[in-house]
């Protein structure tokens, strides 16, 4: 296996596109890690915390920038991102979209570490076919909702916390997404941008024990069923590039749209490498 190179600062500012993802609906977390070059690792960090890659100590010491970046890009950029899509909703999305097309060579090399099997193009559809489905059921419009924090709303918040965060660590499946669907999403917005430490500690919560468990499971079918699995997360990040395209507009705008495109494809080539930039 090839050698990855990962330092603490390159790994906050992976972290940082982490989060930054996951505030927006649709975008998934876990398609930007796959599109960074760091998703094999940060699974297999967390699913095998203590016995993986050199031990708890070393896990921590890669995983800390990385919670770190993630915890920042959702804190610092709630506000930006809110701005960025109420007003350049098309740009913003081809910046995306521009990551996900730019990591798919990255993410070929990697599907062909295994020798290839026509099997392999099961899980691609298989999962493909999901992504497009659940786009049809993207909601893009916020709504409003009343809220008050009690332990029955409380013990809610934290359960949505786990299926969402679960989600995001999958290619393709957006946590934000998840929240939209339980109707929860303008109150992490809310959250994030008052602050509000008890909703935070809830979610967050919620948010460690999803990708405990998940992660767990992602780290097993990477190691013995590798090629199907990445071949499954193929077909999750292809599938994530129709769930967030917002339409082309022929236009001065639509050419911003094409360069954010290619400033997308150019930063997926950049985190995606697996060695240092010269």
């Amino acid at each position: 296996m090839k050698k990855e190179f990962h330092t603490p600062i390159v790994n906050l500012l992976k972290g940082s596109l982490i989060g930054i993802a996951n505030i927006i609906p649709g975008v998934s977390g876990g398609t930007i890690a796959v599109v960074t070059g760091i998703y094999d690792r940060l699974i297999e960090a967390v699913g095998g915390f203590f016995r993986e890659g050199g031990g708890w100590k070393k896990n921590l010491l890669f995983l800390f920038p990385i919670i770190l970046g993630a915890g920042l890009g959702i804190i610092l950029f709630a506000r930006v991102i809110e701005y960025l899509l109420s007003h350049y909703p098309e740009q913003t999305a081809f910046l995306f979209i521009g990551l996900i097309l730019g990591s798919l060579p990255f993410l070929v090399r990697k599907a062909t570490d295994a020798p290839f099997k026509p099997t392999f193009l099961i899980p691609l559809v298989i999962t493909l076919s999901l992504i497009i489905i659940m786009a049809f059921f993207h909601q893009s419009e916020p709504f409003e909702m009343e809220f008050e924090l009690t332990f029955k709303s409380g013990v809610i918040i934290f359960f949505a916390g786990v299926i969402s965060a679960a989600a995001m660590i999958i290619p393709g499946i957006s946590g934000s997404f998840m929240l939209l669907l339980f109707g929860m999403y303008p109150l992490f917005i809310y959250a994030v941008k008052e602050f509000d430490i008890p909703l935070l500690t809830i979610m967050a919560a919620g948010a460690l024990v999803g990708i405990l468990l998940v992660s767990k499971v992602i780290n097993f079918l990477l190691h013995r069923f590798h090629g199907y699995t990445y071949y499954g997360i193929i077909g999750l990040v292809l599938g994530s590039v129709v769930s967030i395209y917002p339409g082309f507009t022929v236009s001065v705008k639509g050419g911003v749209s094409i360069l954010a495109l290619a400033a997308g494809a150019g930063l997926a080539s950049l985190f995606g490498s697996e060695r240092p930039p010269a």
